[in-house]
């Protein structure tokens, strides 16, 4: 193989790694902050949700003036804006974890006495509120029936897109359903991106894909054109040991004639130039073939020159013209022609 042809495939395999890093490195960072972004925020860890119910507590006992409540029952926390029936598992265990971490938290304050779970009634709530998809002051009535409490502890939780967590509880009377007390609490705390390993995980797979596909259509664009350019530096290669080796004396004209009408081009890819009709754009330039005649008969000759004005002055002269090569360089034109010279007049003294 040329040494031309190695290293136009070695530059050709660099370009090819060079693009799709690039492009990989692209993706990945805007995968990247595009998931991080846009992960919905769960909850904090158990320490930083404690903190956080605690503080809530706090405002609701300071809402009641002193006043200690005894018969209180801790009902479902939930995501914002959310009700059971839009709720998936993941989204359930955590409003339970938010919810159980709020009735221990009252549990420990000595203003309110809560008591114990009863979990067929809780069960029998959350169902009857799954069918509707609402929460009422009927859920508050029946849970402070069921579960024989005054008071109902409920509220939401949400995270803004810092990731910020916030939580708000709600005091109720449990035989009234009407609301006393309400608790906002604005932490400082940041959610953790639900599952942010998976997401990675499947960032990793997409990223693996994409790299795949951008590697395919590279190789898929590339190939084409890279076997011509290729192809085409061989030529120029070997045209020109081709021109050294004749210079010395090592090889024949035919050999580099053939190299010659390698380098060839197609007319049909070629316009006139609309600011000069004798020239065409890219400039190119041909080998013509003509018959001339003598007194001693017909004898075919060859002329070069710009690509159409030559043709079209030879016809002018000769009559008829024949267009053996075009060729995008000058001189690809003029050894042409000089080639077939010499080699009609070997002809006509061999």
């Amino acid at each position: 193989m040329p040494v031309v042809r190695v290293r136009a495939q070695q530059k050709m395999k660099k370009t090819a790694f060079f693009n799709l890093s690039l492009r990989a490195g692209v993706f990945l960072f805007l995968m990247f902050f595009c998931l991080v972004s846009t992960a919905e925020a769960s909850i904090p860890d158990a320490e930083k949700l404690n903190c956080v119910c605690w503080e809530a507590a706090v405002k609701l006992a300071k809402g009641l003036h002193g006043q200690r409540l005894d018969n209180v029952a801790v009902y479902f926390f939930r995501p914002l804006g959310r009700n059971l029936r839009e709720l998936d598992d993941r989204e359930r265990q955590e409003a339970k974890i938010v919810s159980q971490t709020m009735e221990d938290v009252l549990t420990n304050r000595s203003e309110f006495n809560v008591l114990n779970r009863n979990s067929e009634v809780w069960a029998a709530v959350l169902h009857e509120e799954d069918d509707r998809g609402t929460l009422d002051s009927r859920d508050i009535l029946k849970v402070g029936t069921g579960l024989g409490a005054d008071w109902i502890v409920t509220g939401e939780y949400w995270s803004d897109s810092n990731h910020r967590f916030h939580l708000r509880a709600r005091l109720f009377n449990g035989k009234s359903g009407e609301m006393l007390v309400s608790a906002l609490v604005d932490s400082p705390f940041t959610a953790t991106p639900h599952h942010l390993s998976v997401f990675f995980i499947v960032g990793g797979v997409l990223l693996l894909l994409i790299v795949v596909c951008f590697t395919y259509s590279l190789m898929k664009r590339s190939r084409r054109p890279n076997a011509e350019l290729a192809e085409r530096e061989d030529r120029k290669a070997s045209l020109t040991n081709s021109k050294n080796e004749i210079k010395t004396g090592k090889e024949s004209p035919p050999y580099l004639k053939k190299q010659l009408l390698m380098q060839a081009v197609d007319p049909k890819d070629y316009r006139v130039d609309p600011t000069n009709s004798n020239l065409t754009k890219p400039r190119t330039w041909g080998t013509f073939g003509v018959v001339e005649k003598s007194g001693d008969g017909e004898s075919e000759s060859f002329y070069f020159g710009n690509f159409p004005v030559r043709q079209k002055e030879l016809e002018r002269k000769f009559g008829s013209v024949k267009l053996v090569a075009l060729f995008e360089k000058r001189e690809y034109a003029r050894a042409l022609a000089e080639i077939l010279k010499a080699e009609k007049l070997q002809q006509r003294f061999s």
